[in-house]
């Protein structure tokens, strides 16, 4: 049987069809990938040895530069063949699988790190789980995504209802409420960061990320409102604050 059991095949062909046009659009965040590794990484080095795990590894740009931090290898998994075609330039070892229905045993992987994934599904408890049973004893969770602060989903939240007819499925909780949810699982939180930076993006830049989307329905009387929506948020100097949250889990039992 396939291992992705329990993934939509309307979110896995989204996925296949956005697979090269998102790895040009990682470059918009690398500052704060960037950021998030470098908060990462210490606590990853701590672990004398032991299985790292890039989960949602889409393109590798976190996972490889983890790994030329580290100087071992790290895995990367993705549901999409698309994705880990591109991830395999990044990548030595790379195996598909989701969030869902992870392809590791109990108690084997000393560290996962899922960077800008899970925001993607409303419903989060089951991937914890999931996540939980297949760490080490003392194995640590790395969990970043968008924060409720991101400008850049809070703009999109105003604009995709006029071009795409419904609002971004990204899912953005109060840290509060993830910290309860990983705490019910029983993972201990560590620590919890907020990482902030700007992010360069012209108008031109986010006017073609916006028409060229598959589902995108951009007619030209529309390009006015959202010009105009979108200089509220994207500064003279190109630029928009974005904002991720990262959260350090242990597994203590």
């Amino acid at each position: 049987m396939d291992v992705i059991l329990k993934m939509s095949k309307e979110m896995l062909s989204f996925w296949d069809r956005r697979a090269e046009r998102f790895e040009n659009f990682t470059d918009k965040r690398i500052k704060g990938i960037r950021k998030l590794v470098g908060k990462i990484a210490p606590f990853v080095k701590s672990f004398e040895s032991g299985v790292v795990v890039d989960l949602g590894c889409g393109p590798a740009v976190p996972g490889e530069i983890l790994e030329s931090v580290l100087g071992s290898p790290i895995i990367g998994l993705d549901f999409s063949i698309p994705m880990l075609g591109i991830a395999k330039t990044r990548l030595r070892s790379l195996i598909r699988g989701d969030v869902f229905n992870l392809p590791f045993k109990g108690g084997s992987i000393a560290v996962i790190f899922c960077i800008n994934v899970l925001s993607d599904y409303a419903e989060k408890t089951r991937a914890y789980r999931q996540i939980y049973d297949c760490l080490k004893k003392g194995g640590a969770f790395f969990y970043a995504d968008y924060s409720e602060n991101d400008e850049f989903w809070d703009m999109n939240s105003k604009i995709y209802p006029l071009v795409f007819g419904m609002k971004p499925s990204v899912s953005r909780e109060p840290l509060p409420k993830m910290k309860k949810d990983l705490e019910k699982i029983g993972f201990k939180i560590v620590s919890k960061h907020l990482i902030s930076f700007k992010m360069k993006i012209t108008l031109e830049e986010y006017i073609n990320h916006l028409s060229t989307r598959p589902q995108s329905n951009f007619r030209k009387e529309k390009r006015e409102v959202v010009e105009k929506i979108a200089q509220t948020y994207i500064s003279k100097n190109n630029e928009i604050g974005r904002e991720f949250f990262l959260i350090h889990a242990q597994k203590l039992e």
